[in-house]
């Protein structure tokens, strides 16, 4: 019978060593440590067999997070499939900017709400609800796909009873209803956006390594031809919230400014190299925003931050 050792040893492939060890202990259903720890273990033949096949699809560029059915994200794990974006490290300067606001404007008393504009896998609404557990959290995507994996993690961590999901294109369901900020009478003065919009020009999107565009679903990463789409229609709908001069075609202005916060704040994460359209952006939809920029452990600009309150 094959041990642990032997079975590594038998992969021979340009994959990390690593992901074989985890690869393997996924299909033990052990722990890594265990497998370092026990290279005279008997693999027996069922799970052997699933781990050759699930080599096979990794040597063809499946990404890992997708044969595990599972991915690492501030240091919770989440569910995620071909429906999801699997998240990304980078992603993590957002919550810890967005959590480090909202106790600064909790702390001062704001009544406020968060809204995940794309939640995908649910990474981003779930991690906030589980670091701010009396926080309000909308969560919203325009796949149902997407909004089933995002509930399942919600329930995974506990914080299913935190969020509310809704299904539509980034901001279209408050648009719609907006009675949401009003949260059966008690009302918010503040709502926290948070986004991980995409930011890829279809041109970069092409050129993508295969292991990523052939897999990840192409709407989580293609900003269109000047990777901008996205945000333009994020910033046309802030705009009508924020009472601007675009008038909503589904609802009421009355209705939507009884309910609007008066304080929007709003966090997006960005390709570093988009920096100087999306000021040209701001200024021309969102010209009495405040707007700063933030930069990752890399030194490069990651997440913009814009708000209609000083």
């Amino acid at each position: 019978m094959p041990t642990v050792q032997t079975v590594l040893a038998s992969s021979t492939s340009r994959v990390p060593h690593r992901y074989l060890e985890v690869l393997l202990a996924h299909v033990l259903r052990k722990p890594r440590e265990w497998v370092l720890a026990h290279p005279e273990a008997i693999v027996r033949s069922s799970p052997s067999a699933r781990y050759r096949r699930l080599l096979r699809r990794l040597k063809q560029g499946e990404p890992l997070p997708y044969l595990l059915g599972e991915a690492w994200f501030y240091g919770r794990p989440f569910t995620v499939n071909k429906h999801v974006l699997i998240p990304r490290p980078e992603t993590e300067l957002l919550i810890e900017l967005t959590v480090q606001h909202i106790r600064g404007l909790t702390a001062h008393g704001s009544r406020l709400t968060a809204i995940d504009v794309g939640t995908g896998s649910g990474c981003i609404a779930v991690t906030l609800a589980a670091e701010l557990r009396k926080a309000s959290i909308i969560a919203m995507d325009s796949s149902l796909s997407a909004l089933r994996i995002a509930r399942a993690n919600a329930r995974r961590h506990g914080v299913g009873n935190h969020i509310t999901f809704l299904r539509g294109n980034l901001l279209s369901p408050v648009l719609q209803n907006p009675t949401l900020f009003n949260d059966r009478g008690k009302g918010w003065d503040s709502a926290v956006l948070v986004a991980n919009l995409p930011y890829l020009t279809t041109a970069e999107w092409r050129a993508l390594p295969r292991s990523i565009r052939g897999y990840e679903p192409r709407q989580a990463l293609d900003g269109g031809p000047d990777g901008l789409k996205h945000f333009r229609e994020l910033f046309r709908q802030l705009q009508t919230i924020s009472g601007g001069d675009v008038t909503p075609p589904l609802h009421s202005l009355h209705s939507l400014y009884t309910f609007t916060p008066l304080h929007l704040y709003t966090f997006l994460e960005i390709d570093p190299r988009r920096k100087r359209a999306l000021t040209a952006l701001i200024r021309k939809t969102l010209p009495k925003w405040r707007a700063s920029w933030h930069r990752d452990l890399a030194g490069r600009w990651r997440v913009l931050e814009i708000s209609n309150s000083s």
